[in-house]
Protein backbone atom coordinates (compact mmCIF):
# COMPACT_ATOMS: atom_id res chain seq x y z
CA UNK A 1 0.00 0.00 0.00
CA UNK A 2 2.70 2.48 1.02
CA UNK A 3 4.33 1.79 -2.51
CA UNK A 4 1.35 2.82 -4.24
CA UNK A 5 1.15 5.99 -2.35
CA UNK A 6 4.68 7.00 -2.91
CA UNK A 7 4.05 6.37 -6.14
CA UNK A 8 0.73 8.82 -6.61
CA UNK A 9 2.50 11.37 -4.36
CA UNK A 10 5.20 11.17 -6.99
CA UNK A 11 3.11 11.53 -9.68
CA UNK A 12 1.21 14.29 -8.05
CA UNK A 13 4.92 16.04 -7.49
CA UNK A 14 5.77 15.44 -11.55
CA UNK A 15 2.53 17.00 -12.51
CA UNK A 16 2.55 19.79 -10.60
CA UNK A 17 6.70 20.82 -10.98
CA UNK A 18 5.77 20.30 -15.02
CA UNK A 19 2.91 22.80 -14.82
CA UNK A 20 3.39 26.18 -16.68
CA UNK A 21 1.09 29.15 -17.02
CA UNK A 22 -1.28 29.28 -20.00
CA UNK A 23 -0.55 32.08 -22.77
CA UNK A 24 -2.68 34.80 -22.57
CA UNK A 25 -3.75 35.85 -25.95
CA UNK A 26 -5.24 39.59 -26.59
CA UNK A 27 -8.94 39.00 -26.81
CA UNK A 28 -9.21 43.08 -28.86
CA UNK A 29 -10.57 42.65 -32.10
CA UNK A 30 -9.95 45.79 -33.60
CA UNK A 31 -6.80 46.98 -35.76
CA UNK A 32 -5.19 50.34 -35.10
CA UNK A 33 -4.51 52.93 -37.63
CA UNK A 34 -0.66 53.83 -38.26
CA UNK A 35 -0.60 57.96 -37.38
CA UNK A 36 2.38 58.45 -39.67
CA UNK A 37 4.90 56.40 -41.21
CA UNK A 38 7.42 55.07 -38.89
CA UNK A 39 9.88 52.52 -38.00
CA UNK A 40 8.72 49.99 -35.50
CA UNK A 41 11.49 48.64 -32.70
CA UNK A 42 13.07 45.44 -33.98
CA UNK A 43 16.75 46.09 -32.58
CA UNK A 44 17.01 43.07 -29.99
CA UNK A 45 18.74 45.83 -27.86
CA UNK A 46 15.62 47.96 -27.80
CA UNK A 47 13.74 45.37 -25.28
CA UNK A 48 14.76 45.34 -21.87
CA UNK A 49 15.44 42.36 -19.63
CA UNK A 50 14.19 42.31 -15.92
CA UNK A 51 14.70 38.25 -15.69
CA UNK A 52 18.10 38.19 -16.50
CA UNK A 53 21.21 39.71 -14.50
CA UNK A 54 24.68 38.96 -16.49
CA UNK A 55 26.62 41.51 -14.54
CA UNK A 56 29.45 39.31 -13.80
CA UNK A 57 29.06 37.14 -16.46
CA UNK A 58 32.33 37.19 -18.41
CA UNK A 59 31.31 37.81 -21.96
CA UNK A 60 33.09 36.51 -25.14
CA UNK A 61 33.11 36.75 -28.88
CA UNK A 62 29.72 36.33 -30.63
CA UNK A 63 28.39 35.17 -33.75
CA UNK A 64 27.49 37.42 -36.40
CA UNK A 65 23.78 39.27 -36.71
CA UNK A 66 22.40 38.92 -39.96
CA UNK A 67 20.03 41.46 -39.05
CA UNK A 68 22.64 44.39 -38.08
CA UNK A 69 24.76 43.50 -41.23
CA UNK A 70 21.79 43.89 -43.69
CA UNK A 71 20.31 46.50 -41.93
CA UNK A 72 17.02 45.39 -41.79
CA UNK A 73 14.10 47.82 -40.81
CA UNK A 74 10.48 47.78 -40.45
CA UNK A 75 8.39 50.76 -41.75
CA UNK A 76 4.45 50.94 -41.00
CA UNK A 77 2.98 53.42 -43.68
CA UNK A 78 0.72 56.41 -42.57
CA UNK A 79 -2.75 55.32 -42.74
CA UNK A 80 -2.04 51.28 -42.52
CA UNK A 81 -3.61 49.38 -40.62
CA UNK A 82 -2.17 46.94 -38.17
CA UNK A 83 -3.19 44.36 -35.54
CA UNK A 84 -2.29 44.80 -31.69
CA UNK A 85 -0.77 41.45 -30.09
CA UNK A 86 0.02 42.60 -26.74
CA UNK A 87 1.27 44.91 -24.64
CA UNK A 88 4.79 45.00 -24.02
CA UNK A 89 5.93 48.33 -22.00
CA UNK A 90 4.38 50.97 -20.52
CA UNK A 91 3.55 53.35 -23.30
CA UNK A 92 4.37 50.21 -26.14
CA UNK A 93 2.37 47.86 -28.22
CA UNK A 94 3.66 44.77 -30.32
CA UNK A 95 1.58 44.48 -33.28
CA UNK A 96 1.12 42.44 -36.70
CA UNK A 97 1.13 44.48 -40.04
CA UNK A 98 -0.98 42.88 -42.96
CA UNK A 99 2.38 41.59 -44.66
CA UNK A 100 2.59 39.51 -41.25
CA UNK A 101 5.60 40.94 -39.87
CA UNK A 102 5.78 42.29 -36.61
CA UNK A 103 6.85 44.96 -34.26
CA UNK A 104 6.97 47.41 -31.93
CA UNK A 105 4.97 50.53 -31.68
CA UNK A 106 4.50 53.91 -29.61
CA UNK A 107 0.96 54.13 -28.51
CA UNK A 108 0.45 57.94 -29.82
CA UNK A 109 2.07 56.11 -32.89
CA UNK A 110 -1.49 55.20 -33.83
CA UNK A 111 -4.12 57.55 -34.83
CA UNK A 112 -6.77 56.31 -32.08
CA UNK A 113 -4.52 57.33 -28.79
CA UNK A 114 -4.09 61.03 -30.30
CA UNK A 115 -7.22 61.70 -29.85
CA UNK A 116 -8.26 62.72 -26.39
CA UNK A 117 -11.49 62.87 -24.46
CA UNK A 118 -11.06 62.12 -20.52
CA UNK A 119 -13.99 61.45 -17.95
CA UNK A 120 -12.29 63.12 -15.49
CA UNK A 121 -10.42 66.49 -15.07
CA UNK A 122 -6.78 66.71 -16.88
CA UNK A 123 -3.95 68.75 -15.62
CA UNK A 124 -1.99 70.38 -18.21
CA UNK A 125 1.02 72.22 -18.05
CA UNK A 126 0.92 75.56 -20.20
CA UNK A 127 3.25 78.79 -20.27
CA UNK A 128 1.91 81.98 -19.25
CA UNK A 129 3.36 85.84 -18.71
CA UNK A 130 7.75 85.62 -18.70
CA UNK A 131 7.65 82.11 -19.91
CA UNK A 132 6.13 80.72 -16.59
CA UNK A 133 4.40 77.36 -16.44
CA UNK A 134 1.36 76.87 -14.55
CA UNK A 135 -0.92 73.79 -14.06
CA UNK A 136 -4.49 73.93 -15.59
CA UNK A 137 -7.47 72.03 -15.64
CA UNK A 138 -9.01 70.98 -18.45
CA UNK A 139 -13.02 70.38 -17.97
CA UNK A 140 -14.00 66.43 -18.01
CA UNK A 141 -15.10 65.01 -21.41
CA UNK A 142 -13.05 67.81 -23.71
CA UNK A 143 -12.13 67.02 -26.58
CA UNK A 144 -8.21 67.24 -27.43
CA UNK A 145 -5.61 65.79 -29.93
CA UNK A 146 -2.00 65.85 -29.70
CA UNK A 147 -0.07 67.60 -31.65
CA UNK A 148 3.90 66.81 -30.50
CA UNK A 149 5.35 63.43 -29.07
CA UNK A 150 9.00 63.39 -27.93
CA UNK A 151 11.66 60.64 -28.23
CA UNK A 152 11.72 60.22 -24.73
CA UNK A 153 8.23 60.42 -22.73
CA UNK A 154 9.66 59.94 -19.34
CA UNK A 155 11.69 62.47 -18.67
CA UNK A 156 9.53 65.01 -22.00
CA UNK A 157 5.93 66.05 -21.65
CA UNK A 158 3.60 65.29 -24.91
CA UNK A 159 1.94 68.92 -26.32
CA UNK A 160 -1.69 68.58 -26.75
CA UNK A 161 -4.56 70.69 -28.00
CA UNK A 162 -7.47 71.17 -26.53
CA UNK A 163 -10.83 72.27 -28.44
CA UNK A 164 -11.41 74.65 -25.90
CA UNK A 165 -8.23 76.53 -27.44
CA UNK A 166 -5.55 75.58 -24.96
CA UNK A 167 -2.01 73.85 -25.39
CA UNK A 168 -0.15 72.48 -23.17
CA UNK A 169 2.01 69.41 -21.86
CA UNK A 170 0.39 66.15 -20.49
CA UNK A 171 2.05 63.86 -18.97
CA UNK A 172 2.36 60.33 -21.30
CA UNK A 173 0.52 58.07 -18.74
CA UNK A 174 -2.50 60.14 -19.58
CA UNK A 175 -2.33 58.57 -22.86
CA UNK A 176 -0.85 55.30 -21.35
CA UNK A 177 -4.32 54.29 -19.14
CA UNK A 178 -6.69 54.51 -22.55
CA UNK A 179 -4.66 51.56 -24.26
CA UNK A 180 -7.65 48.92 -23.91
CA UNK A 181 -7.97 46.03 -21.47
CA UNK A 182 -8.46 43.51 -23.84
CA UNK A 183 -5.34 44.32 -24.86
CA UNK A 184 -2.98 41.78 -22.60
CA UNK A 185 0.15 42.34 -21.21
CA UNK A 186 3.23 40.33 -22.07
CA UNK A 187 4.45 38.63 -18.97
CA UNK A 188 7.89 37.62 -18.56
CA UNK A 189 8.14 33.81 -18.29
CA UNK A 190 11.95 32.83 -19.55
CA UNK A 191 12.79 29.69 -21.16
CA UNK A 192 16.35 28.07 -21.20
CA UNK A 193 17.57 25.88 -23.62
CA UNK A 194 20.94 24.07 -24.68
CA UNK A 195 21.09 24.91 -28.22
CA UNK A 196 21.61 21.70 -29.41
CA UNK A 197 17.57 20.69 -28.23
CA UNK A 198 16.27 24.27 -29.79
CA UNK A 199 18.12 23.67 -32.78
CA UNK A 200 16.08 20.23 -33.06
CA UNK A 201 12.64 21.64 -31.92
CA UNK A 202 12.27 24.80 -34.30
CA UNK A 203 14.46 24.21 -37.29
CA UNK A 204 12.30 23.47 -40.31
CA UNK A 205 8.94 25.06 -38.46
CA UNK A 206 6.97 27.72 -40.14
CA UNK A 207 6.81 31.01 -38.57
CA UNK A 208 3.46 30.14 -37.49
CA UNK A 209 4.67 26.66 -35.78
CA UNK A 210 7.65 28.63 -34.06
CA UNK A 211 5.20 31.50 -32.61
CA UNK A 212 2.76 28.66 -31.43
CA UNK A 213 5.73 26.23 -30.24
CA UNK A 214 7.99 28.85 -28.17
CA UNK A 215 6.71 32.62 -27.54
CA UNK A 216 4.99 35.45 -29.36
CA UNK A 217 7.44 36.54 -31.52
CA UNK A 218 9.17 40.23 -30.25
CA UNK A 219 9.89 40.96 -34.24
CA UNK A 220 9.38 39.57 -37.23
CA UNK A 221 10.84 40.92 -40.46
CA UNK A 222 10.75 40.23 -44.14
CA UNK A 223 13.95 40.68 -46.40
CA UNK A 224 12.13 39.74 -49.91
CA UNK A 225 8.87 41.10 -51.86
CA UNK A 226 7.68 37.41 -51.55
CA UNK A 227 7.73 37.74 -47.34
CA UNK A 228 9.44 34.21 -47.84
CA UNK A 229 12.87 35.21 -46.16
CA UNK A 230 13.66 37.29 -43.22
CA UNK A 231 14.50 36.95 -39.16
CA UNK A 232 12.64 36.62 -36.08
CA UNK A 233 13.46 37.06 -32.79
CA UNK A 234 12.66 35.53 -29.06
CA UNK A 235 14.03 37.93 -26.09
CA UNK A 236 12.87 35.58 -23.52
CA UNK A 237 14.58 32.73 -24.63
CA UNK A 238 18.59 31.74 -23.18
CA UNK A 239 20.73 29.34 -24.78
CA UNK A 240 23.33 27.15 -23.37
CA UNK A 241 26.25 25.96 -25.56
CA UNK A 242 29.05 24.40 -23.68
CA UNK A 243 29.81 26.91 -20.64
CA UNK A 244 28.61 29.57 -22.22
CA UNK A 245 24.83 31.10 -22.41
CA UNK A 246 23.05 33.54 -24.56
CA UNK A 247 20.14 35.91 -23.90
CA UNK A 248 17.72 36.06 -26.83
CA UNK A 249 17.48 33.83 -30.36
CA UNK A 250 17.47 35.31 -33.79
CA UNK A 251 15.60 32.77 -36.09
CA UNK A 252 16.71 32.69 -39.42
CA UNK A 253 13.84 32.57 -41.99
CA UNK A 254 14.25 31.07 -45.40
CA UNK A 255 11.27 29.69 -47.97
CA UNK A 256 8.85 30.55 -45.02
CA UNK A 257 10.76 28.05 -43.00
CA UNK A 258 13.06 28.25 -39.58
CA UNK A 259 16.41 27.21 -41.35
CA UNK A 260 19.42 28.31 -38.61
CA UNK A 261 19.53 30.30 -35.32
CA UNK A 262 21.59 33.47 -34.82
CA UNK A 263 22.50 35.66 -31.64
CA UNK A 264 22.66 39.49 -31.55
CA UNK A 265 24.55 39.91 -28.85
CA UNK A 266 27.72 38.62 -26.93
CA UNK A 267 27.68 35.19 -25.02
CA UNK A 268 28.17 35.31 -20.95
CA UNK A 269 30.48 32.45 -19.62
CA UNK A 270 28.26 30.72 -16.63
CA UNK A 271 30.46 28.94 -14.44
CA UNK A 272 27.77 26.90 -12.98
CA UNK A 273 26.61 25.26 -16.55
CA UNK A 274 30.02 23.62 -16.96
CA UNK A 275 29.05 21.21 -13.28
CA UNK A 276 28.51 17.62 -13.54
CA UNK A 277 24.78 16.67 -14.04
CA UNK A 278 23.50 19.95 -15.25
CA UNK A 279 21.86 17.78 -18.02
CA UNK A 280 20.04 15.87 -15.55
CA UNK A 281 19.42 18.87 -13.68
CA UNK A 282 17.85 20.96 -16.40
CA UNK A 283 15.62 17.94 -16.91
CA UNK A 284 14.01 18.23 -13.31
CA UNK A 285 10.83 19.40 -14.06
CA UNK A 286 11.01 22.57 -11.72
CA UNK A 287 8.73 25.09 -15.00
CA UNK A 288 6.47 26.35 -12.15
CA UNK A 289 10.10 27.67 -10.10
CA UNK A 290 11.25 28.71 -13.43
CA UNK A 291 7.70 30.92 -13.62
CA UNK A 292 7.77 32.24 -10.37
CA UNK A 293 11.59 33.52 -10.09
CA UNK A 294 11.69 34.76 -14.19
CA UNK A 295 8.01 36.02 -14.26
CA UNK A 296 6.99 39.86 -13.99
CA UNK A 297 5.71 43.00 -15.88
CA UNK A 298 7.18 44.48 -18.44
CA UNK A 299 6.20 47.43 -16.68
CA UNK A 300 3.65 48.16 -13.66
CA UNK A 301 0.21 50.14 -14.74
CA UNK A 302 -2.94 50.29 -13.29
CA UNK A 303 -5.93 50.16 -15.58
CA UNK A 304 -9.24 51.43 -14.91
CA UNK A 305 -10.88 48.83 -15.03
CA UNK A 306 -9.27 45.90 -12.59
CA UNK A 307 -8.35 42.66 -14.37
CA UNK A 308 -9.30 39.42 -12.93
CA UNK A 309 -7.95 36.94 -11.02
CA UNK A 310 -6.77 34.34 -13.51
CA UNK A 311 -4.89 31.10 -13.41
CA UNK A 312 -1.85 31.89 -14.51
CA UNK A 313 -2.22 34.18 -11.28
CA UNK A 314 -2.83 30.99 -8.85
CA UNK A 315 0.34 29.17 -10.59
CA UNK A 316 2.28 32.35 -9.73
CA UNK A 317 1.09 32.38 -6.18
CA UNK A 318 1.46 28.42 -6.23
CA UNK A 319 4.74 28.84 -7.58
CA UNK A 320 6.50 31.26 -4.99
CA UNK A 321 5.52 29.06 -2.22
CA UNK A 322 7.04 26.32 -4.18
CA UNK A 323 10.17 27.87 -5.01
CA UNK A 324 10.59 28.12 -1.23
CA UNK A 325 9.82 24.72 -0.81
CA UNK A 326 12.57 23.37 -3.03
CA UNK A 327 15.00 24.57 -0.37
CA UNK A 328 14.03 21.97 2.01
CA UNK A 329 12.92 19.88 -0.33
CA UNK A 330 16.69 17.70 -0.83
CA UNK A 331 16.39 17.81 3.02
CA UNK A 332 12.37 15.81 3.26
CA UNK A 333 13.96 13.41 0.56
CA UNK A 334 17.23 12.79 2.64
CA UNK A 335 15.34 12.77 6.06
CA UNK A 336 12.94 9.73 4.71
CA UNK A 337 15.87 7.87 3.21
CA UNK A 338 16.94 8.26 7.06
CA UNK A 339 14.18 6.94 8.72
CA UNK A 340 13.46 4.31 6.50
CA UNK A 341 17.45 2.80 7.28
CA UNK A 342 17.44 4.19 10.75
CA UNK A 343 15.64 0.92 11.80
CA UNK A 344 17.99 -1.13 9.74
CA UNK A 345 20.44 -2.67 12.43
CA UNK A 346 22.74 -3.90 9.74
CA UNK A 347 23.89 -0.69 9.00
CA UNK A 348 26.43 1.22 11.66
CA UNK A 349 25.83 4.95 12.43
CA UNK A 350 29.03 6.10 10.90
CA UNK A 351 27.18 4.56 7.70
CA UNK A 352 23.99 5.91 8.08
CA UNK A 353 25.27 9.50 8.58
CA UNK A 354 27.39 9.11 5.61
CA UNK A 355 24.57 7.39 3.64
CA UNK A 356 21.99 10.23 5.04
CA UNK A 357 24.78 13.30 4.31
CA UNK A 358 25.31 11.55 0.51
CA UNK A 359 21.75 12.02 -0.98
CA UNK A 360 20.82 15.19 0.79
CA UNK A 361 23.63 16.23 -0.61
CA UNK A 362 22.98 15.18 -4.05
CA UNK A 363 19.51 16.49 -4.23
CA UNK A 364 20.75 19.90 -2.88
CA UNK A 365 23.42 20.29 -5.77
CA UNK A 366 21.27 18.89 -8.31
CA UNK A 367 18.01 20.92 -7.54
CA UNK A 368 20.18 23.93 -6.94
CA UNK A 369 21.55 23.16 -10.78
CA UNK A 370 18.26 23.09 -11.74
CA UNK A 371 17.18 26.20 -10.39
CA UNK A 372 19.99 27.83 -11.42
CA UNK A 373 20.40 26.52 -15.44
CA UNK A 374 16.06 27.70 -15.72
CA UNK A 375 16.08 30.54 -13.63
CA UNK A 376 19.94 32.27 -13.77
CA UNK A 377 19.01 34.18 -10.35
CA UNK A 378 20.93 34.62 -7.33
CA UNK A 379 22.58 31.67 -7.74
CA UNK A 380 26.11 31.96 -5.35
CA UNK A 381 23.56 32.82 -2.41
CA UNK A 382 21.25 30.39 -3.74
CA UNK A 383 23.80 27.51 -3.20
CA UNK A 384 25.11 29.06 0.31
CA UNK A 385 21.14 28.89 2.06
CA UNK A 386 20.89 25.56 0.45
CA UNK A 387 24.42 24.38 2.08
CA UNK A 388 23.62 25.51 5.20
CA UNK A 389 20.37 24.03 5.47
CA UNK A 390 21.83 20.60 4.53
CA UNK A 391 24.80 20.85 7.65
CA UNK A 392 22.10 22.46 9.88
CA UNK A 393 19.79 19.13 9.12
CA UNK A 394 22.59 16.71 9.32
CA UNK A 395 24.24 18.04 12.37
CA UNK A 396 20.71 17.51 14.20
CA UNK A 397 20.40 14.24 12.69
CA UNK A 398 24.02 13.12 14.14
CA UNK A 399 23.06 14.26 17.20
CA UNK A 400 19.67 11.94 17.79
CA UNK A 401 21.66 9.50 16.17
CA UNK A 402 24.27 9.88 18.84
CA UNK A 403 22.05 9.51 21.65
CA UNK A 404 19.28 6.98 20.15
CA UNK A 405 20.61 4.63 18.54
CA UNK A 406 23.13 2.15 19.69
CA UNK A 407 26.47 2.27 18.45
CA UNK A 408 26.78 -2.03 19.13
CA UNK A 409 23.68 -3.67 17.80
CA UNK A 410 22.59 -0.79 15.74
CA UNK A 411 18.78 -0.34 17.55
CA UNK A 412 17.17 2.81 17.27
CA UNK A 413 14.79 3.87 20.30
CA UNK A 414 16.36 1.37 22.70
CA UNK A 415 18.41 3.79 24.40
CA UNK A 416 18.26 4.78 28.39
CA UNK A 417 19.74 7.62 29.71
CA UNK A 418 21.96 7.23 32.78
CA UNK A 419 22.77 10.40 33.59
CA UNK A 420 25.71 13.00 33.34
CA UNK A 421 29.20 13.88 34.73
CA UNK A 422 30.99 16.87 35.03
CA UNK A 423 34.23 16.17 33.34
CA UNK A 424 36.24 19.63 33.43
CA UNK A 425 35.80 23.38 32.81
CA UNK A 426 37.86 24.97 29.93
CA UNK A 427 38.97 28.55 29.56
CA UNK A 428 39.97 30.12 26.54
CA UNK A 429 41.51 33.98 26.81
CA UNK A 430 41.63 36.46 24.01
CA UNK A 431 42.97 39.94 24.54
CA UNK A 432 41.91 43.09 22.88
CA UNK A 433 43.52 46.57 22.78
CA UNK A 434 42.04 49.65 24.65
CA UNK A 435 42.77 53.56 24.12
CA UNK A 436 41.31 55.77 27.33
CA UNK A 437 41.64 59.26 26.23
CA UNK A 438 43.49 61.25 28.52
CA UNK A 439 43.01 64.68 26.77
CA UNK A 440 44.63 66.81 24.65
CA UNK A 441 47.25 69.57 23.90
CA UNK A 442 48.53 71.93 21.83
CA UNK A 443 52.09 73.69 21.12
CA UNK A 444 52.72 76.86 18.30
CA UNK A 445 55.47 77.35 16.45
CA UNK A 446 56.88 79.67 14.13
CA UNK A 447 55.48 77.80 11.20
CA UNK A 448 52.36 76.01 12.82
CA UNK A 449 49.97 74.86 15.45
CA UNK A 450 50.61 71.05 16.68
CA UNK A 451 47.29 69.28 18.23
CA UNK A 452 48.26 66.10 19.94
CA UNK A 453 45.78 63.76 21.93
CA UNK A 454 46.91 61.63 24.51
CA UNK A 455 45.51 58.47 25.12
CA UNK A 456 46.91 55.35 27.36
CA UNK A 457 46.77 52.07 25.98
CA UNK A 458 45.72 49.12 27.85
CA UNK A 459 45.09 45.05 26.72
CA UNK A 460 42.12 43.97 28.03
CA UNK A 461 41.41 39.83 28.64
CA UNK A 462 38.11 38.52 28.04
CA UNK A 463 37.81 34.83 29.51
CA UNK A 464 35.57 32.30 27.63
CA UNK A 465 34.26 29.68 29.89
CA UNK A 466 33.28 26.07 29.20
CA UNK A 467 32.06 23.06 31.16
CA UNK A 468 32.23 19.69 29.11
CA UNK A 469 29.90 16.79 30.61
CA UNK A 470 29.45 12.99 29.40
CA UNK A 471 26.13 11.95 28.79
CA UNK A 472 25.63 8.03 29.45
CA UNK A 473 23.44 6.24 27.56
CA UNK A 474 23.19 2.33 27.66
CA UNK A 475 21.16 0.48 25.40
CA UNK A 476 17.92 -1.58 26.71
CA UNK A 477 18.28 -4.29 24.33
CA UNK A 478 22.07 -5.56 24.43
CA UNK A 479 23.15 -3.83 27.76
CA UNK A 480 26.13 -1.53 25.67
CA UNK A 481 27.19 1.37 27.66
CA UNK A 482 28.72 4.83 25.88
CA UNK A 483 28.47 8.36 26.39
CA UNK A 484 28.46 11.09 24.34
CA UNK A 485 30.53 14.65 25.10
CA UNK A 486 28.63 17.89 25.66
CA UNK A 487 30.47 21.08 26.26
CA UNK A 488 28.04 24.27 27.15
CA UNK A 489 29.21 27.98 27.91
CA UNK A 490 29.31 28.90 31.31
CA UNK A 491 29.94 32.76 30.99
CA UNK A 492 32.14 35.21 29.78
CA UNK A 493 34.44 37.21 31.73
CA UNK A 494 36.81 40.43 30.87
CA UNK A 495 39.35 41.59 33.31
CA UNK A 496 40.34 45.08 32.02
CA UNK A 497 43.94 46.19 31.84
Amino acid sequence: MKKYIYLLLSLIAVIFCSCSPKKEKSTYDKDFTVFKTTELKINSSQFKDYGNKTKSSKKVQNDKNPASVLNIKLIAKKGEKVTPLYRTGKYDLLVKLKTGEIGTLRVWDLEEFRQLKKNKKLVIGVKGENNRWKSTEIEPNTKGKIIETPPYPQSHPIVAKFENGLTGNIAADEIAETIPIKIKTLKYERQFYFENKIKKKVLGLDVEDLEEELFPLDYLVYTDKEKRNGYAFIDKISVYRSKLSHDGVQFVIKDGKVSALSYPDSWHSKWYAGLPLKRLAYLIPLKVVNYSITSDYYFNVTHKVEEKITGNDIILGISNVFFWFTFILALLIGFIIGVRLIWNDNISNGSLILIVFGISFFFTYLIWLSVAMNTQEEVTLNLLIRLGLLFLFISIFNKNIKYNRCANCNTYAKAKSLGSTYEGTERNVTWSERKEYKGTTTEETEKEIITTTHYDVHQDATIHTYDHFDDHQVCKKCGYKWKIRRTVKAGTETIRG
